[in-house]
């Protein structure tokens, strides 16, 4: 191994990469562990007087222009510039160290073979639109933009994306036209192949390249097509792509984005939008068109992508997405009607709920993306399952008839394993919206059943310990009351029934029937606590996802192991363009990846299946609650009622007994009277 530079307590750590005119490498200070990435000018072989200029002058450029997302200078330590001055170099350029590395490095992973994550195209896009709106202020084109000169620094938890290397970046003059070919043929607009004068709008085409290849993995023109060049500049504007079908060996002009990316259908249209801008061949049009309302620029699409609201609605039950523009004005009921289009669920059967099983009520209040669960309130657990494989086109074909796609180009090869490793990426993605869906089912269930359920029962078991007591009470009283008849009104001729016209009737109330059925109400209360804990604490929400996660990942892979070996196998083999060249290894991969993709789709099926079954569980179980709340509540409506008699007939007994007790003390108190007042009076002789 070769050992490290170190020039004072600077090391030299690495190489970084190559720009226009120099090569970059990262050094370290072995003290104060500082970071930065230096970049000096290329000795061998010599450059020209002409780029040397261009080396002077994009150091002047990144020196004089400060932007966030154009990459910043720092001062040369002063150990490295004396050693610049002893080797006679062009002055270095000293930059901060972006630990991320370049955009192309994340493009080239299998992860993003088919375009990068949502968040980070809208990242890329805000960011390098910054930076060439700074530059084009300044009345620099940068000429080469493309993913190898985006550099990714890393800020807490979000990424920033910077331009890198100025080399061909030239400041307009008066005129403002430029016509030297420089820059990197796949991103150069078509008036600098054509050999025509160009302005600053050339950076807005390359932009446009940079940002679809971000969608979709792919850029939009295929390479050295002289006739894709010639026909550029007359392309009608709504085409933003060309393919190249080596079916019918001719050029195919599309106008949106193809069926395979991450962006959800509500931006995939406003970047069609803005690269209906950007890629206009026509340079003198570029970059705006007319509306009904005004002008429109290619700044007020990235603006609009920025600042678009979306909600993404998982529909359980279908196992599918959607999406749609959270608008100023977007009401929940629009949103419904949406969904019962795309869907065919009545909005009357929709019921929408967010991550914690709350219900969606609103949508004015929203600041942000926001993600809902949608289940068919109708759902018939008895019906198969209705989800559908979305597979992508060169998959079903090739599943149809693999022999004859076995003889396709190998360009068409390599897109079925990009597409398969999408298409599995797609089903694990699917299955998390599946697990969080279904985890936000049964924490909906638990609060209901907290409130409807669990807190009724209580009530309803309180109200019957209530009516045992309030009847105790009463029958004690009227044991109570007859002994207190019999002992102080027995001079009453009429007797107890008479005296108390109810009493025999308050005799006879018996509330062993409404204890009886609350028993059974309470056996059954108790069986379906029993199951709501067992489904509170399933396994398979927990065990079924970790374990489909892993058999799905298997599989990703195993095709984008066999994707980076074809990708090798190319790079070694750069002559190797038919598939005839080695018909029976091409058959043989494409059979071993139609095998493969088979193996998924019974996989997710399968999956599917076990949740499908946890479902039907689920909403069988959220059924008998909702029969038994009834139930119920209609041992809680006689509780209560026959409480509320008890309480009445309480209330006349004692006022009907107080009197027969009053009236007895009455004549008690008179009878004493009166055999006071005759002790009391004088005996009277008789006349004689």
């Amino acid at each position: 191994m070769a050992e490290r530079r170190k020039i004072g307590d600077w090391i030299e750590s690495g190489y970084l990469g190559s720009g226009t005119f120099g090569m970059v490498k990262l050094w370290h200070n072995e003290v104060t562990k500082a970071k930065i990435a230096l970049k000096t000018c290329r000795n061998d072989p010599p450059l020209s007087e002409k780029n040397r200029e261009r080396w002077r002058q994009e150091v002047e450029f990144l020196k004089r222009i400060k932007h966030p997302n154009i990459i910043e200078t720092r001062p040369l330590p002063e150990e490295l510039v004396e050693e610049g001055r002893r080797m006679k170099f062009l002055p270095a350029l000293c930059m901060e160290y972006c630990e991320g590395g370049d955009l192309r490095k994340t493009l080239s992973t299998t992860e993003n073979c088919c375009g990068l994550k949502e968040t980070m195209i809208i990242r890329v896009c805000e960011d390098i639109a910054n930076a060439i709106e700074c530059l084009h202020k300044e009345n620099i084109a940068h000429r080469d933009l493309k993913p190898e000169n985006i550099v990714i620094c890393q800020s807490g938890s979000k990424n920033i994306y910077k331009v890198i290397d100025l080399g061909y970046a030239k400041q307009a003059d008066q005129a403002g036209l430029w016509h030297s070919f420089v820059g990197t043929q796949y991103y150069l607009a078509p008036e600098i192949l054509t050999g025509q004068k160009y302005t600053l709008k050339v950076d807005l085409w390359s932009f446009g390249i940079l940002l679809y290849e971000c969608c979709t993995g792919n850029r939009p023109f295929p390479g050295h097509c002289q006739e894709l060049y010639e026909s550029m500049r007359s392309k009608e504007q709504q085409f933003i792509a060309v393919t190249f079908e080596d079916e019918n060996d001719m050029l195919v002009y599309r106008d949106k984005l193809p069926e395979v990316n991450r962006l959800n259908c509500v931006l995939q249209r406003k970047f069609e939008k803005l690269f209906r801008l950007l890629l206009d061949g026509n340079p003198s049009r570029r970059g705006s068109c007319e509306t009904d309302a005004g002008t429109r620029s290619w700044r007020d699409c990235v603006d609009e992508i920025r600042n678009t609201k979306v909600i993404e609605v998982f529909c359980i039950d279908l196992y599918k997405q959607f999406a749609y523009e959270l608008t100023s004005n977007f009401s929940l009921k629009e949103l419904q009607s949406l969904l019962e289009k795309d869907t065919g669920i009545p909005s009357e059967h929709q019921e929408l709920f967010t991550h914690d099983g709350s219900d969606l009520t609103s949508l004015s209040s929203a600041t942000a993306c926001l993600t809902a669960f949608m289940f068919n309130k109708a759902f018939n657990p008895k019906l198969e399952l209705r989800y559908k494989h979305e597979l992508p086109s060169i998959l079903l074909k090739m599943l149809e008839d693999p022999e004859a796609f076995s003889k396709r180009s190998t360009k068409r090869h390599m897109e079925v394993y990009k597409h398969s490793v999408f298409f599995i990426h797609r089903q694990i993605e699917n299955n998390k919206c599946l697990i969080r869906g279904l985890k936000a089912l049964v924490i909906r269930l638990l609060k209901w059943s907290r409130q409807e359920f669990t807190v009724r029962s209580e009530t309803v078991g309180q109200r019957v310990t209530e009516l045992r007591s309030v009847f105790s009470f009463f029958d004690q009283s009227l044991r109570t009351d007859l002994k207190n008849y019999e002992s102080k009104c027995s001079t009453f001729k009429n007797g107890v029934t008479r005296d108390m016209p109810d009493f025999e009737a308050w005799r006879r109330v018996d509330i062993n029937n409404i204890l009886r059925e609350a028993s059974e109400i309470f056996k059954r209360k108790s069986e379906l606590q029993n199951k709501i804990a067992t489904m509170k604490n399933n396994e398979r929400v927990s065990k079924t996802p970790e374990r489909s996660m892993q058999q799905l990942t298997q599989r990703a892979k195993e095709i984008q192991s066999r994707y980076e070996n074809m990708k090798a196998s190319m790079r070694n083999q750069p002559g190797m363009k038919k598939p005839e060249d080695k018909s029976s290894c091409w058959k043989d991969k494409i059979g071993t990846v139609r095998d493969t993709i088979k193996m998924i789709l019974k996989e997710v099926e399968k999956i599917n299946e076990e949740f499908y079954h946890f479902l039907r569980e689920l909403f069988i179980l959220r059924q008998e609650l909702e029969n038994f709340i009834p139930t119920l509540k209609g041992l809680e409506t006689k509780t209560i009622e026959l409480g509320g008699k008890i309480r009445e007939w309480q209330q006349s007994r004692q006022e009907q007994i107080w009197k027969l007790l009053s009236r007895s003390n009455d004549k008690e108190e008179k009878a004493e009277k009166d055999q006071a007042s005759s002790q009391q009076r004088p005996a009277v002789n008789p006349r004689r």
